[in-house]
């Protein structure tokens, strides 16, 4: 039953894809156009939350909904609710009808826009393998900088002399930068050791700028500083 929906979910990306000129956007606020063009699998969701019961913590980015609006192909959805699952790694979207989702893996989501964020589906370096999911940008441009939030589910412990059983639960990992430069995958930025690795040229050019702005290099801001001056020396 899942897999015959999210069949569906993809002809109908297709179906709106086609249906839209390339030379314009167009811009869809109806609540019904947007079930029609995303709709979710029900048994998937109520299993999905019987199994979330039994685990502590939350999965998402923000519990709450938000106000964002989203782009697929040359059509932008908006007056959307609209929350991050950072786990499953999808947005889901709240309807009159409940919430759904949609799996970016075969609806491909251009940009989620939520409130004052940009996401976009990055594709990264995760030791030998790509990974893709939703990051948030912190600066586009030839060379775009990347904040990555992690939800990983940990498993439950048995009790132990005096140590009480621990449920499984949510744990946020602490945020991550990841830097990408164009036609390549991003890759995380852990400091003074990345410079090298991820930027192979004008390396005393960038060691002077960083020592005269003073730069902070496990801050977003900075290493925005960082590539925006790297890309004005090529």
């Amino acid at each position: 039953m899942f897999m015959k929906i999210r069949y569906l979910i993809y002809l109908s990306g297709l179906l709106f894809l086609s249906q839209a000129s390339p030379a314009q956007t167009n811009i869809i606020s109806s609540a019904a156009d947007l079930f029609n063009f995303l709709n979710s699998d029900h048994d998937y969701i109520k299993a999905r939350n019987d199994r979330y019961s039994a685990i502590e913590g939350s999965p998402y980015l923000d519990d709450e909904f938000r106000p964002g609006s989203l782009s697929f192909g040359n059509t932008k959805y908006t007056g959307i609710q609209l929350r991050y699952n950072s786990y499953e790694g999808y947005f889901e979207f709240e309807t009159e009808q409940g919430v759904k989702y949609f799996d970016p893996r075969l609806t491909r989501i251009d940009t989620v826009w939520l409130e004052g964020d940009t996401f976009l589906y990055v594709y990264f370096q995760s030791g030998r393998a790509g990974k893709q999911t939703f990051m948030k940008a912190a600066h586009l441009g030839p060379t775009s900088v990347y904040l990555h939030n992690e939800i990983i589910l940990t498993q439950p412990e048995e009790a132990t002399g005096y140590v009480a059983a621990k449920p499984a639960s949510f744990e946020k990992l602490a945020e991550s930068i990841y830097v990408q430069e164009e036609g390549k995958p991003a890759v995380e930025f852990k400091g003074k050791k990345s410079i090298e690795d991820i930027f192979p040229e004008h390396q005393a050019e960038l060691s002077r700028f960083i020592k005269s702005e003073k730069l902070k290099l496990k801050d977003a801001e900075d290493v925005a500083r960082i590539c925006k001056y790297y890309d004005s020396l090529r």
